[in-house]
């Protein structure tokens, strides 16, 4: 099941239509920031404080994949895989790829994007001022480029986060657009709540890597592993939920 969804997956135009949703996305932000002005970092830093732009990367992310149980039960290839491989092979093949897609899309995204604009301006000038967050130390150090890439990457965790509530509701409404939006609706009603929250459990604060910790290498694994956790979660969740219905359908 696993190869089988792989190669759906490089064959459809729609994970490549989320990168490249993803880049134009980023590219948005020049409207009201000059692109041939300031650095790589500014830029992305600016980007990601803009809650709307933030949001709608949820989508893209969730583009690919958290569609695809309904695409399946809508189609009745679900009862064929369940047939093949078992309800829970089924579903933790289903999770693992949704979390796996939409961090890939961001991330590649994202990333793309900031090597094309490195063409243009400088990836970040060092300027004398201790930035409190994790990672900061390399930023001093002038080492832009690894602080961009664990700021995605716990960002595209995120979104992997919200993708997988998009396909655990799937299971309740069996609608395309609705599994695709729902990450977008999550992420704005969830965080709202916990930015009540202490900022270490704060999900905003989290997906944008706005943590102390002493070690960036902890700080890294405590974003990764909250998001991972909360994934978990709903990946079991989703696995129940499947063979309910399932069970439900057949009797």
């Amino acid at each position: 099941m696993f190869r089988a969804y792989m190669y759906k997956l490089l064959r459809s135009p729609v994970l490549y239509i989320g990168i490249v949703g993803v880049i134009a996305l980023c590219c948005t932000n020049f409207l009201s920031y000059n692109f041939t002005h300031g650095t790589v970092v500014a830029h992305v830093q600016n980007f990601l404080d803009i809650g709307l732009y933030r949001k709608t990367m949820t989508v893209f992310g969730a583009l690919p994949f958290t569609a695809n149980f309904v695409d399946e039960w809508t189609s009745g290839m679900t009862g064929h895989c369940i047939v093949r491989k078992g309800i829970r092979k089924y579903a933790i093949a289903n999770i693992l790829f949704c979390a796996a897609t939409a961090m890939i899309t961001v991330f590649c995204g994202m990333m793309m994007f900031c090597l094309l604009y490195s063409f243009f301006v400088p990836i970040y000038i060092p300027n004398g001022n201790p930035y409190g967050f994790i990672f900061g130390q390399f930023l001093s150090s002038n080492q832009g480029i690894i602080y961009l890439t664990l700021r995605i990457l716990i960002f595209s965790a995120s979104c992997a986060m919200w993708a997988i509530t998009g396909m655990l509701l799937s299971v309740f409404f069996t609608n395309k657009y609705v599994a695709i939006c729902v990450p977008f609706v999550a992420s704005y009603v969830v965080e709202r709540i916990t930015i009540q929250f202490p900022e270490n459990l704060n999900l905003w604060y989290l997906s944008l890597s706005f943590v102390e910790f002493k070690s960036d290498l902890i700080g890294f694994l405590y974003c990764i592993g909250i998001f991972a956790a909360i994934s978990a979660i709903c990946g079991i969740a989703f696995v129940h939920l499947v063979r309910k219905r399932v069970e439900n359908e057949v009797t």
